[in-house]
């Protein structure tokens, strides 16, 4: 959304867009939608923009203008100036106009301004610029209830130049910063179909996601979420699973593992050991990524995490129900990959552009390996008491093998 103010007059103006949202009720299939507006305006607290130049008094002449944004948009707004052109005109005399400086990295002062000549600087103080039509004064990333932005303009004249008011309309145009969509409030019509940014809301991390060629709607990103940083709270009621799966997987048991009965610690591989999940690397851009998601490796989570605490070890039979994927999106099924690879013609780097599949390796009793060389990515489709279907790819994909289940692989998310 935008709202414009032309800086020859005072204007105020208010700009309100309705954005929709919808929050999930754990445990049942209820939305709660409220409509909430997001306001951006714009005021100007100076009633003009314009120079008196008088080389007889004195050749330079400067003049300030403060813009006032408000607005309740949580990632900030971006400001701008844009005109019809760049150079001062004589109001008296249109024929007589004065040009923008010569554009300089480190711009002009006082002394260095160039004669017959105008710019401008965004605050009371430093050197002054060559202007551009579509220049930005003000970036706020963050929450700013309201923010004044001081701009300064400046001209230089001799007697060369004709006496009088130059001035030169300028609009001032102010932007809201995207908000990313709560990927838990996503609905499968929504799904945009070219690579976009949606956020979650357990831990504010952003994915990328795309409605695919299968017609399913993907994570291009690998899962990034540490369910050990991120309160119970949080996690009921934005993850696929149960409270009791959650509760298991938070709190796990005697010193800090749920093997089966009988199962000694040695067998679990040292990988389920709470938080039961390999987060050393989940920063790491391999240089192998590919596709339109960001690259990071993710965390690697054993299949006790990944079934959000529902299957561990050798409990649990069937297909995965439940998962630590955002609420309303699941772990794919073998036959979603396979689905996704036949639509992409069978070819593994379409497959694997489409998807951006990192090929980042797997974690094996607490150490990374295969990175650049394979990548594993579990799936909630079952094999057998201790195994769980995953894909694996190194040339073409594999979605018929199976994991042990204290493996730490990749995971993505497919929307419901």
């Amino acid at each position: 959304m935008a709202s414009r103010v032309r800086g020859i007059i005072l204007v105020s103006a208010m700009v309100f867009s309705g954005i929709l949202f919808a929050t999930p009720v754990h445990g049942e299939n209820v939305d709660y939608i409220v409509d909430v507006e997001t306001s951006l305006g714009v005021e100007l607290t100076a009633n003009d923009v314009t120079l008196n130049l008088f080389p007889n008094n004195h050749m330079f002449e400067g003049k300030n203008l403060g813009v006032l944004v408000t607005t309740n948009n949580p990632t900030g707004y971006v400001l701008s100036m844009t005109s019809t052109g760049t150079n001062l005109v004589n109001t008296a005399d249109s024929t007589k106009t004065i040009p923008t400086l010569a554009a300089l990295a480190s711009g002009y002062t006082e002394d260095t301004f160039t004669t017959n000549r105008w710019g401008y600087r965004v605050g009371t103080s430093g050197n002054y610029f060559a202007y551009t039509s579509g220049v930005i004064i003000a970036d706020k990333r963050t929450l700013v209830d309201s923010d004044i932005t001081t701009v300064g303009f400046a001209g230089k004249i001799d007697y060369s130049q004709s006496t009088g008011v130059y001035s030169l309309p300028i609009t001032y145009s102010v932007v809201a910063n995207y908000v990313p969509r709560n990927m838990q409030r996503m609905k499968k019509e929504d799904c945009p179909t070219t690579p976009s940014i949606v956020v979650d809301s357990r831990d504010g991390t952003e994915y990328y996601v795309q409605k695919l060629a299968d017609g399913n709607c993907w994570m291009l990103d690998n899962l990034r979420l540490d369910p050990t940083t991120v309160s119970l709270n949080d996690l009921k009621g934005a993850t696929n699973a149960s409270d009791t799966s959650l509760t298991y997987l938070k709190n796990g048991g005697g010193s800090g593992q749920y093997p089966a009965s009988g199962v000694t610690a040695s067998s679990w591989q040292n990988s389920l050991v709470l938080p039961y999940v390999k987060t050393d690397y989940i920063n790491t851009v391999p240089a192998s990524a590919v596709g339109a998601g960001s690259g990071k490796t993710g965390v690697f989570y054993n299949y006790c995490a990944a079934s959000a605490g529902s299957y561990c070890y050798n409990s649990g039979v069937g297909n995965a129900t439940e998962d630590i994927c955002p609420y309303g999106w699941r772990m794919p099924t073998s036959s979603n990959y396979q689905a996704a690879y036949v639509s992409y013609g069978s070819n593994v780097n379409n497959f694997r552009n489409a998807l951006s599949l990192a090929i980042v390796g797997s974690v094996s009793g607490g150490s990374l390996a295969g990175q650049n060389g394979y990548a594993r990515y579990y799936t909630s489709t079952y094999y057998n008491s201790g195994r769980m279907m995953y894909m694996f790819l190194s040339g073409s994909p594999n979605v018929s093998d199976n994991l042990e289940r204290w493996y730490g692989a990749s995971v993505r998310c497919v929307l419901k």
